[in-house]
């Protein structure tokens, strides 16, 4: 029997107490006919169950002993009895805990917390919406609402992986909050701080610093900026392309001891605060190595920091995830593959272009052909590619790196970005000899991209005769899948989770060249490749709004105004 399984403790109280949640619970003979009733057992499962039932158990839940046995996936199960128990199964990925929240949680203690499996998910007006993951105290619902006073508990019900995920970036949260505690209470003295105290490990600045770090990492940042003011330290994250500030605010007093402890890792003078310095750092996360580019900058309320964040993630990127559609891909790769010639991705910082190259890399490479980069820095590393990371300290630059590989039998070439005279006719004159080379180039839409190679003094039959496509490109953040852009708890109430590419491709055939090299105009030359069938970015963006991948808002904010119905 079910009541078996929850063998009654010291602090229980009698059945007839038990709250409404779980009277369901209780007319069932066993969990068998729980997981029966919603379609999600299996003869194996139900010998298992059975069995299960037949022994003698503390009062452990029944949930923990199924998955131990590994025998009935987690998320089914816990849907299954959510359902059958009347509340809402929740999956949430990430969250960002508001102040509200973090109130609220005080109200319970640790211990309660973690028997329990309570978390406290959002605070809106007098409601709260409370997920718990266990079934063993039968009170819970009664004690939260009691805890909570006037506000009103709406109850859900979490996975057991879930409430651990959620529970740890709670943790991270406080630990964050705790440290600028002791930082703002004066238990760190700015003035008198040593080098020796910026790398003891146990200093509180030193820790708020590392979990800065972690905490953007955790968030999906892209960069980091810290921004002093004039009684003040704000700490912002770039999520999906839109700058997001914490909700955690740094007392003026300790600036300089952040900025000293990033300068530390950095390997940067921290005596000298008059003039712009640029380092890295390294730092692992979750067990993978994370990359961190810094850049200070003096400002007339101190050094303004912004760390962009190369999280080199064991993922395989392919055009498909990146939003290419059929047609995109197909035209690509066919330009990517041929033996010769060169292919461009162009748009502004921060667009995608590198990660562009790395899929297009990531479909193209072979074990029969050689394949090399040039990068500055390397942020994926690929298998069977030999990647060569840019030094401008030791002397190694673009040009000088694509020289050496010219002599290393290359069939391919990545270049990680053409920013300069010498750079782009190296790299010309390796696409015109037997070579397939691709780069990125600063320009804000493919035809553009001609203009820029002109001005920095390339001979436009040059560089006509070795292009192949011009990838233009802008990234839009999506709706988020949970809400459909409503905003929800996933996507911190944005309405966007992730974000997809817009692309416009610019293929030069025999008679675009011919004009390139005739000198005419941009926007001639555009009349015509749109002619040939080109969709440029702006018509690429509205099929995305269309389709309800995007909305008119994002539109606006990457691509200009909106001229759709």
């Amino acid at each position: 029997m079910l009541k078996k399984m929850f063998k009654k403790r010291k602090d229980d109280v009698s059945t007839e107490k038990r709250g409404d949640l779980y009277e369901n619970l209780y007319k069932q003979d066993s969990l068998v006919e729980i997981i029966r009733a919603e379609g999600v057992g299996d003869p194996i499962l139900i010998t298992y169950l059975d069995n299960l039932i037949e022994e003698e158990t503390t009062d452990e839940r029944v949930i923990d002993l199924l998955l131990r046995g590994k025998v009935m996936d987690e998320e089914k199960l816990f849907k299954a009895v959510g359902r059958y128990l009347h509340l809402p199964y929740r999956y949430v990925e990430e969250i960002s805990f508001s102040d509200e929240v973090l109130t609220l949680m005080k109200t319970f203690e640790t211990e309660f917390i973690e028997r329990n499996r309570v978390i406290i998910l959002e605070v809106q007006g007098e409601r709260a919406e409370v997920a718990v993951s266990t079934l063993n105290d039968v009170e819970v619902k009664d004690i939260i609402q009691s805890r909570l006073n006037n506000i009103q508990v709406d109850l859900c019900l979490i996975s057991s992986s879930v409430f651990n995920r959620l529970y740890n970036i709670y943790q991270d949260k406080l630990s964050i909050i705790h440290e600028i505690k002791e930082v703002d209470f004066g238990r760190v003295d700015d003035k008198d701080m040593e080098i020796d105290d910026l790398t003891n490990e146990d200093n509180p600045v030193v820790k708020l610093v590392n979990n800065i770090l972690v905490e953007a990492v955790r968030v999906r940042s892209s960069d980091i900026h810290i921004e002093p003011y004039r009684d003040r330290v704000l700490i912002k994250n770039r999520i999906d392309g839109v700058l997001i500030e914490d909700d955690t605010s740094i007392s003026k007093t300790y600036h300089e001891a952040i900025i000293s402890r990033i300068k530390i890792l950095s390997k940067l003078n921290i005596a000298d605060h008059r003039i712009p310095q640029d380092g890295r750092l390294k730092k692992v996360v979750n067990n993978r190595e994370v990359d961190f580019r810094v850049s200070i900058l003096p400002t007339v309320f101190g050094e303004s920091v912004v760390i962009r964040i190369l999280d080199k993630r064991d993922e395989v990127l392919l055009l498909e995830g990146l939003g290419t559609d059929s047609e995109e891909k197909r035209m690509i790769l066919k330009n990517a593959s041929l033996p010769y010639g060169m292919v461009l991705v162009t748009g502004p910082t921060g667009s995608g272009k590198t990660t562009t190259l790395y899929a297009i890399l990531n479909e193209i490479r072979s074990s029969k052909e050689k394949i090399i980069t040039i990068e500055d820095p390397v942020e994926y590393q690929l298998g069977g590619v030999v990647q060569i990371p840019v030094n401008e300290k030791s002397g190694l630059t673009f040009a000088k790196g694509l020289r050496s590989i010219l002599r290393q039998d290359p069939d391919k070439i990545m270049v990680g970005e053409i920013r300069d005279r010498e750079t782009a006719e190296i790299a010309i004159q390796a696409a015109l000899t037997g070579h397939l080379v691709i780069s990125t180039l600063h320009s804000n839409n493919t035809v553009e991209a001609i203009g820029r190679l002109t001005n920095i003094g390339v001979d436009s039959y040059q560089f006509a005769s070795a292009l192949n496509l011009v990838v233009g490109q802008r990234l839009m953040r999506k709706r988020c899948e949970k809400c459909s852009g409503e905003g929800c708890l996933e996507c911190n109430r944005t309405g966007y989770h992730g974000r997809t590419g817009i692309y416009e491709l610019f293929e030069l055939d025999e008679d675009i060249k011919e004009m390139i090299i005739q000198g005419e105009s941009p926007i001639r030359i555009k009349e015509r490749a749109v002619e040939k069938g080109m969709k440029d970015l702006k018509e690429n963006a509205a099929l995305k709004v269309k389709g309800n991948i995007t909305s008119v808002d994002e539109y606006e904010r990457v691509i200009g105004v909106w001229e759709g119905e």
